[in-house]
């Protein structure tokens, strides 16, 4: 019999609860200052601020409109804008790009606007050739010239690397190193002699002493304590 008297008082605790909840959440809701967007704005997704419409821009607390000057539009973003192509900015407006003579003009909003075509460079206001020498060619980007396989770059010219013997071409072919079991000696390459206790290192341009041997000179010494 007490249990049916306590099921109803444990009810209407329970919807005194949930009152109490509901009251608390609608004061904390009242309490919330309401955002205010102005003229040709809307509050933002999280209902905590506000962003100016599409092709409008925030200054303080108004939407001003973005007005492309001449020769210009809208940005993709809608708060900015740029340039027609053949046109760089400069200030509040665009400017004309001269284009100069074996050049194009380029989609950017810095720089001079326009850059050479392949096989000329910037020089000045506009482009100049790339002179290659015999035995070279262009780099990849058409403004400069590095010398084929073999040669070396001097000052205009690509000279021919003279490889002495037991010598190859390194793997850019722009010098020579001695082959293995050989040093370089300014121009030449001379045999290596390994002396007792060595072999040749990793790079098979010197020699190393084996383990328990330590270099003096051109020798191998025992580290052994008592030697």
């Amino acid at each position: 019999m007490n249990n049916n008297r306590l099921a109803p008082s444990a009810a209407m605790l329970l919807a005194l609860l949930a009152a109490a909840a509901l009251f608390c959440s609608a004061v904390a809701l009242a309490a919330q200052p309401a955002v205010s967007p102005p003229a040709n704005a809307h509050v933002n997704e999280y209902g905590s601020d506000w962003t100016c419409h599409h092709g409008f821009q925030r200054k303080r607390d108004t939407c001003v409109a973005v007005s492309p000057p001449a020769n210009a539009y809208l940005s993709s973003s809608g708060v900015d804008w740029e340039c027609n192509r053949g046109f760089r900015r400069v200030n509040e407006g665009c400017v004309l790009v001269e284009i100069p003579a074996n050049a194009y003009a380029v989609d950017s909003e810095y720089g001079q606007g326009w850059d050479c075509n392949r096989g000329f460079r910037i020089a000045g206001k506009g482009c100049e050739t790339v002179r290659v020498p015999a035995h070279g060619f262009l780099v990849y980007s058409g403004s400069d010239w590095e010398c084929e396989r073999g040669f070396l770059k001097q000052k205009d010219d690509c000279v021919a690397i003279v490889v002495p013997p037991n010598a190859h071409l390194e793997d850019r072919g722009h010098d020579w190193k001695c082959d293995r079991g050989y040093s370089k000696q300014v121009t030449t390459c001379r045999l290596i002699t390994v002396p007792a206790n060595a072999s040749l290192n990793f790079t098979g341009n010197d020699w190393r002493c084996v383990d328990g041997y330590r270099r003096i000179g051109e020798a191998c010494v025992s580290s052994r304590p008592g030697n």
